[in-house]
């Protein structure tokens, strides 16, 4: 990473330190009527298909410093599964350094194994499965596309195999999913234009497709991020990559890997203040491609 942007990240942690309300420009937000706070119907509701099925954050690391530091916690019904989510290499499937006593003694402990995979940045860092390929001149740009986004895919299995391999080797039998993964589908930095070309909607779409191919074939749950854009991870730049990674703008509108569900009717009646799901381009597969790049190639 470089001094440049080692200082923009620091400029924005700052900012974010000072503010006190939201920017300037941000989307108005709808109003949550007072009773979401107070019904007790909503209340029991709420733990009911929420608390006790999704994730929680039990504590922070910082409130567990030192060695045999321990925090009791008994809200959780006994169900639910406990894990720590982290990057595939975190958890035995990258270099050796990472091989420790107290990774085996995570792993034994908790009741699955939850793994962050994402091409997407490594088209940038480790960009050997993106550019590092040779390209048949005679191939057309579609299909460079999808070879290229094909890679991604399998270079995203590769990394969870890998993890799975590691625990296997250390004698445990634990459940492994994927708890990360995603495409961003704008970007101005590293992944755009004069980057690796990998943002956009149709390779968002690609990629999605993919690895919900690969969790069914091989009974997988993926949780894929994410729902929605998220411009205030990089507010001073709007068309930076971390501010979209949504399947659905930060207005609701859907992007093409979602268009077929509009089509389908599954969206109707969930847009925001009763309108419907919109598509982004207006619907105009033509106009969204326009905005597609052919990744760089080493041609044959």
């Amino acid at each position: 990473m470089d001094a440049k942007k080692i200082q923009e990240i620091w400029d924005n942690i700052d900012y974010e330190r000072t503010r006190n309300s939201p920017p300037e420009d941000f989307p108005k937000l709808p109003e949550i009527p007072g009773k979401r706070y107070t019904d007790i119907n909503l209340y029991n509701l709420e733990m009911e298909k929420i608390f006790y099925k999704s994730w929680l954050m039990v504590f922070r690391e910082d409130e567990i410093p030192n060695p045999g530091d321990y925090k009791i916690w008994n809200k959780l019904n006994k169900d639910i599964w406990i894990t720590s989510s982290d990057n595939f290499a975190s958890w035995g499937g990258g270099d050796k350094s990472y091989h420790k006593k107290e990774l085996n003694e995570l792993i034994n402990v908790v009741d699955y194994i939850s793994v962050h995979t994402y091409p997407f940045h490594d088209t940038y860092y480790n960009p050997s499965f993106w550019t590092g390929v040779m390209v048949d001149e005679k191939t057309s740009n579609d299909n460079q596309i999808k070879n290229a986004m094909l890679r991604s895919s399998n270079y995203a299995v590769k990394q969870f195999e890998s993890v799975k391999n590691y625990i296997k080797s250390i004698g445990i039998n634990k459940p492994i999913h994927i708890g990360e993964t995603g495409w961003a589908s704008i970007s101005s930095d590293y992944y755009g234009q004069n980057g690796t070309r990998a943002a956009d909607e149709y390779k968002q779409y690609l990629y999605f497709n993919n690895m919900m191919e690969y969790g069914k074939k091989n009974n997988i749950s993926i949780f894929y991020f994410s729902a929605f854009d998220e411009p205030w991870k990089d507010y001073n730049n709007p068309n930076g990559s971390e501010n979209h990674f949504g399947l659905f703008t930060v207005e609701g509108k859907a992007k093409y890997v979602m268009w077929k569900n509009v089509d389908n009717g599954l969206l109707k009646g969930i847009g925001r203040n009763n309108i419907d799901v919109l598509k982004t381009y207006s619907g105009e597969r033509k106009n969204m491609m326009i905005d597609v790049l052919t990744p760089n190639r080493r041609n044959k």
